[in-house]
């Protein structure tokens, strides 16, 4: 016989917490009354249902709902805790136990609200969605049911529920009111039926159905799903005006544009429908009653005038001291420890309440730049995330933008327009400077052969790789590289069409120790682990079980030049390399790298991506070049699994018949002739100076030099 899920719940939570009785049941949880044992306090414990927890990992769970524990705001809920049963069965995240009943309690009590209460309760929920918007959260499930009333004023819950079990919601597939991922008649038209893109004005859509329900007594929208989504399209919203004849022209007219089906027809944003709330609310409150009408505007008329003198006096100062004690001294504090992307998001708040103070402007110059973002074709909408948080995409707008403020730190930058490849690129701060962002960014169908490919400018290229002369200014045309190295897969493809056998790949003569080989002397020694054709770390002709996916490694360099010709590319030059990989971006690209590890990984991990967007540059497998360094070796870069992290900053070369395991390829085909190429494929002799006395020194002086440094 089962046991109930209350006291399956008790077992697997009774190390912090004792769960004392079930509160209530929504769409995609349950709510317990359960005693925190570690703090000596009630608290309340939301559950996912079993189908939701079924279909969601907890990694992601706990990482999507993670958000809501940055939140800190009066009118917002808390996160306590959140986390999985042991046996991974429940998925749960505790509040705090709100006292005081939710605002669906109170309309289905009360029916309309007064004017004032309605305004006022709007403004605090306003305020807490204007607060998450700051800081790039979407509620996605504002309705009555979330927002609690505690001591008559509003707190907003659930921050981050909806947006955890949006994968779940597919998996599960459930399209019925009360069970669905937000409820239908709260869901903006984009939101509900998925054919748009859903952001915060989906919140200012619910918002606005919720202030019509409070002011009108009754929701907007009734039926079944079908009906409530065909009202919605056909933006057949009943006339507030009508069902609420005391309200204010100004809300009638609000109310109806956040309910607008089109995105764009709604507020621009959470702080502007406050601040038009705020100017209603006070427009309401500025109007005494039970007197006549002229008294009523003569005293309407001085009392809003001294009102909003005062206010605005009071209001002033207070912010203004807030930015000059509180908000400057902090951002300093925050940009001295490197700290850019809270110092960035305090200037954002600080210049929302003190918008015009000139103290603001050098804090800006601290930790932020303006930068257009463009992209061929236009229409990409633009996302950054923080090099440390993926999870979590803001977004900048649709290219082209006009010139908009961005942090000076490092973030990744993606561009999504349907029908193309997503390209994503790393802005970076090195130094003094800044690596710029590609501009405009080429996008490239997704139906392109090449559309694997990253487009790189060429024109006047100069290399910044340890040991190359930092002189030589080289003219090469713009070429694309694979956006991702070669896999196990790839080469197959090359093994299976008979590569190995077919000369025309090979267009080089093969040396070892300074004297050819014969065609069979040569592939002879191009053999897997069983003697069949293939790289060094195969067997039987073909990649170890579980790894076509993974970088092939095991190849020399005329292994690779072979594999470039049957693919119709070439082996990057150095030069080529050297400007996709940007190495003075090492600070933050290496730590993401695959280094000093034990063997490769698939490729593609969103911050592996470097400022010109190519992945895994760093580490996984070392990638061959056409250039020699002296006869019989070639430069081949990045560094590999198992190598030391300095290397992808230096150049390394190894003798061309070299097939250690962490030897592999990536390919480029240029789009033009490129007036230096040939200079740029030309051996390159290794050029190196000790930085301390800028003498020439040797390679093993100069690894010392730099085994000191760890990226």
């Amino acid at each position: 016989m089962s046991v109930p899920i209350p006291d399956r719940l008790s077992a697997a939570l009774a190390e912090h917490y004792r769960i004392e009785r079930e509160l209530g049941r929504g769409g995609m949880a349950t709510v317990y009354l359960a005693h925190d044992l570690r703090h000596a306090r009630d608290v309340a414990i939301k559950v996912l249902r079993p189908e939701y927890a079924a279909a969601l990992s907890d990694g992601r769970f706990i990482r999507e709902i993670g958000i809501t524990a940055r939140l800190n705001h009066p009118h917002i809920l808390a996160l306590l805790d959140s986390g999985a049963s042991p046996d991974g069965e429940f998925l749960y995240y505790v509040m705090p136990l709100a006292t005081g009943e939710s605002l669906r309690d109170r309309l289905d009590r009360d029916g309309a609200l007064p004017i004032r209460d309605a305004l006022r309760l709007g403004i605090e929920v306003t305020e807490a969605l204007a607060h998450a918007h700051g800081h790039g959260v979407v509620h996605r499930d504002v309705k009555p049911e979330n927002v609690l009333l505690s001591g008559g004023h509003a707190i907003v819950a659930d921050f981050g529920i909806a947006k955890a079990v949006g994968e779940a919601r597919e998996t599960v597939a459930l399209t019925t009111e009360g069970t669905s991922l937000g409820t239908p008649v709260y869901m903006a038209p984009e939101q509900a039926t998925g054919d748009g893109e859903v952001d915060h004005r989906a919140d200012l859509y619910a918002l606005g159905v919720m202030l019509h329900e409070m002011l009108a007594g009754a929701r907007p929208f009734d039926g079944n799903w079908q009906q409530v989504m065909a009202a919605k399209m056909m933006g057949e919203v009943p006339s507030l005006a009508a069902q609420c004849p005391e309200a204010p022209p100004a809300l009638v007219r609000l109310v109806a544009r956040c309910m607008s089906p089109a995105p764009h027809e709604r507020p621009e944003s959470a702080a502007a429908l406050l601040a038009e709330l705020r100017g209603i609310a006070d427009s309401v409150a500025a109007g005494p009653r039970g007197v006549s009408r002229r008294s009523t505007a003569i005293f309407g008329a001085v009392a809003t005038v001294v009102v909003a003198v005062v206010i605005f006096a009071f209001v002033r100062d207070r912010r203004v001291r807030w930015v000059h004690e509180t908000a400057i001294p902090t951002v300093e504090r925050l940009t001295e420890a490197d700290e850019l992307d809270s110092a960035f998001a305090l200037v954002q708040l600080a210049a929302a309440r003190a918008p015009d103070d000139p103290a603001l402007e050098p804090l800006w110059s601290k930790v932020s730049r303006t930068q257009a973002f463009l992209s061929e074709p236009s229409g990409a909408l633009v996302t950054r995330a923080a090099i440390d948080d993926t999870t979590r995409w803001i977004r900048i707008g649709t290219t082209p933008t006009e010139p908009v403020r961005i942090p000076t730190n490092a973030w990744y930058y993606r561009y999504s327009k349907p029908g193309y490849r997503a390209v994503t690129v790393m802005g970076a701060r090195l130094g003094g400077s800044y690596v710029p962002i590609p501009s405009p960014v080429a996008l490239r169908p997704v139906t392109d052969p090449d559309a694997a490919m990253v487009q790189l400018g060429g024109g006047k290229l100069v290399a910044t790789l340890y040991g190359l002369s930092s002189t030589d200014t080289l003219e090469l045309s713009d070429f694309l590289m694979d956006k991702l190295e070669i896999t196990n897969r790839q080469y197959k493809e090359f093994v299976d069409a008979g590569g190995y056998t077919a000369r025309r790949w090979w267009d080089s003569t093969i040396v070892r120790d300074g004297r050819p080989l014969t065609w069979s002397a040569a592939m002879a020694a191009f053999t897997d682990r069983t003697g069949r054709p293939g790289p060094s770390t195969w067997e039987g002709g073909a990649p170890p079980a579980e790894s076509a996916d993974l970088p092939v490694g095991g190849v020399s360099w005329y292994e690779a030049r072979a594999y470039a010709r049957f693919a119709g590319k070439e082996l990057p030059t150095v030069l080529e390399w050297n400007e996709a990989a940007i190495p003075a971006a090492a600070r933050w690209v290496v730590p993401h790298g695959r280094y000093e590890s034990a063997g490769p990984v698939r490729g593609g991990d969103v911050q592996t991506v470097g400022p010109r967007g190519v992945y895994d540059l760093a580490g996984n497998v070392r990638e061959w070049t056409v250039n020699a360094r002296e006869p019989g070796s070639r430069y081949i870069l990045g560094g590999g699994w198992s190598d030391p992290q300095y290397l992808f900053s230096d150049i390394y070369a190894q003798p061309e018949l070299d097939r250690s395991a962490i030897n592999g390829i990536r390919l480029v085909r240029r789009l033009g002739p490129g007036r230096d190429l040939v200079r740029a494929s030309a051996p390159i002799p290794r050029f190196v100076r000790d930085p301390r006395t800028l003498r020439p020194v040797d390679d093993r002086t100069f690894r010392g030099f730099l085994a000191l440094y760890d990226y």
